[in-house]
């Protein structure tokens, strides 16, 4: 946390690898930071790469819609749960 706060402020320039905004959803991506300015830098990826990251994505979107039909610890919808 500390290292990307730095890169943040312009402390230090370089890559961190954060949840960025990404084809609609919030994926790990590496940021390459200058002057405090982020710039996403994806590597290039074959097919084969590009099938597991599409893979990777759709998993990651599945398991996002089962969270949020959770209902929350302490709320009410959980209270009439129980």
């Amino acid at each position: 946390m500390l290292s990307t706060l730095r890169k943040a402020l312009a402390v230090d320039d370089g890559i961190e690898e954060l949840s960025a905004p990404y084809g609609g959803g919030w994926l790990g991506i590496p940021l390459r930071f200058t002057g405090g300015r982020p710039v996403a830098c994806l590597p290039s990826l074959d097919a084969a790469e590009q099938r597991q990251f599409a893979t990777a994505d759709n998993k990651l979107r599945t398991a996002y819609q089962a969270v949020r039909s959770l209902p929350v610890w302490g709320s009410p919808e959980s209270e009439r749960a129980s």
